[in-house]
C-alpha cells in the first residue's frame, strides 16, 4: 500500500516524529481528517488507503499530493499542541479525533463536544498569541534595566539570586472545609536555568509533569511516562520563566529585556511598572522603587474555564529562605480583573538547593 511504503520511508529519512518514540505495538490514533486540505480552509476526509505515522497519530488524506506534501513538513500540518483540547490549552489532556474544528489552517481536538463549541465561538479566547519582547522603541529600557537591578537588591543581592541552582515550593490545601477544590499536595522545583518538575497528590491519586524547553513528560502514578510536545515544554518553560526569582536570575542573559512602561499602586504601595521578556515569555513586573519588592506580576494565562485572558498575582508574606534570599510564600491572583481563587498560593514550605531525587527530569536525568 503507497500510504504505508511513504509513511515508513519518511520516518527514516525525515525523522517525523517529533516527541520521544512510541512503543512499536501501541496503537496510534487515527486522525480522519486530511490535514493537508485544513491548511486551505477545507474539511476533507482521508482515506484508510493513503496514510502517515507521525508522532502519536497516524493521519489520512485524500490523495497522494496531500499525502507527499504533509511528509515534506508534518509540522506544518500536524494537530495543534500534540492533540491537546483546544479549549484548554496544550496542557491539558488530548481531545479525540472524532471532535476537531479547522481554525486558520489548523486542526484542532477537543475533549468534549461543549468544549468544541465554545472554541467555535470565541477561538481568540482559547489560544494564547505569541509572546514577544518590548521594541526598542517601547517603554524606557534604561529604567527598566534599573529596576531590575533594584528588584535583586530588593530580593537580597546578586550573590543570593544568582546562588539559586534548585528552587523548591510545596503548597499544601488548607485542611478546612471551606478550602478550594484542588489538590492536597503540589510540590514545584525549578531547576534553574531552564528545567522544571510539578507533582500534585490527590487523595491516592498522583500525577508528575517535567518539562525542558525541548522534551518533557507526564506521568500517573506509576505508569510509564508519556512525552510531550514541544508546544506543551513551551507552556511549562513559558510559566517557569514567569517566576520572579527566575526572571531576575535570568537578567544578564542575551535574550533578557526590560522596559519600564508606567507607574500605579499595589494595594497602599507605589510601584513602577516593568514589562520583561525571559525564556519565551512577556510578564509585566509591578516593583517597589523603594525596597525593590516584586509586588506584582501580569501576564496571558488561563483562567475561569480555561479560557485565556489577563492573570494579575500580588505577592505578600515575604520572608528570608535562607543565605539572604527573600521570597514572597504568598500571592493572590485576579482573572480579566477578577478574583480568582484557583490560582490564589500560600506556600507551606521553600527549599533553596536540596537535593535532586534520580530521574527527576525522566530516565537517567536529575
Amino acid at each position: 500500500m503507497r500510504g504505508r511504503v511513504c509513511a515508513a520511508v519518511a520516518a527514516l529519512a525525515l525523522g517525523t516524529a517529533p516527541i520521544a518514540a512510541l512503543a512499536q505495538d501501541e496503537l496510534l490514533t487515527v486522525v480522519p481528517v486530511d490535514v493537508v486540505e485544513a491548511s486551505h480552509g477545507r474539511d476533507v476526509a482521508g482515506s484508510p488507503e493513503l496514510w502517515a505515522d507521525h508522532g502519536r497519530y497516524r493521519y489520512q488524506f485524500s490523495d497522494d499530493e496531500s499525502l507527499e506534501r504533509f511528509l515534506k513538513r508534518p509540522e506544518a500540518y500536524e494537530v495543534m499542541w500534540d492533540g491537546a483540547c483546544g479549549r484548554m490549552g496544550p496542557l491539558s489532556g488530548r481531545g479525540s479525533p472524532e471532535r476537531y474544528a479547522i481554525h486558520e489552517g489548523r486542526v484542532f481536538l477537543f475533549a468534549s463536544e461543549q468544549c468544541r463549541q465554545t472554541f467555535l465561538a470565541a477561538p481568540e479566547r482559547c489560544i494564547e498569541r505569541e509572546e514577544r519582547p518590548p521594541a526598542p522603541g517601547e517603554g524606557d529600557h534604561a529604567r527598566g534595566r534599573e529596576l531590575i537591578d533594584l528588584a535583586v537588591v530588593g530580593m537580597g543581592g546578586g550573590n543570593a539570586v544568582d546562588g539559586v541552582r534548585v528552587l523548591r515550593e510545596v503548597r499544601v490545601k488548607p485542611d478546612s472545609k471551606d478550602a478550594p477544590a484542588g489538590p492536597d499536595r503540589v510540590v514545584t522545583t525549578y531547576i534553574l536555568p531552564d528545567a522544571v518538575h510539578r507533582s500534585e497528590v490527590w487523595g491516592d491519586w498522583y500525577f508528575s509533569t517535567w518539562a525542558r524547553r525541548t522534551s518533557g513528560a507526564t506521568r500517573i502514578k506509576d505508569g510509564k511516562p508519556d512525552p510531550m510536545g514541544p508546544d506543551a515544554c513551551r507552556a511549562m518553560d513559558q510559566a517557569m520563566s514567569r517566576h520572579p526569582l527566575v526572571i531576575l536570575r535570568a537578567r544578564n542573559n542575551a535574550e533578557f529585556v526590560a522596559s519600564r512602561d508606567g507607574q500605579g499602586q499595589v494595594g497602599v504601595t507605589a510601584v513602577e511598572y516593568v514589562t520583561v521578556f525571559c525564556g519565551q515569555a512577556r510578564t509585566r513586573l509591578g516593583i517597589d522603587p523603594q525596597s525593590g519588592r516584586v509586588l506584582s506580576a501580569t501576564h496571558q494565562g488561563r483562567g475561569a474555564r480555561s479560557l485565556v485572558g489577563e492573570v494579575a498575582r500580588t505577592y505578600a508574606d515575604f520572608r528570608d529562605v535562607g543565605g539572604g534570599l527573600i521570597l514572597a510564600h504568598e500571592s493572590t491572583a485576579t482573572f480579566d480583573g477578577e478574583p480568582f481563587g484557583p490560582l490564589d498560593v500560600r506556600l507551606q514550605t521553600i527549599e533553596i538547593n536540596p537535593a535532586l531525587e534520580p530521574g527527576l527530569l525522566g530516565e537517567g536525568e536529575g
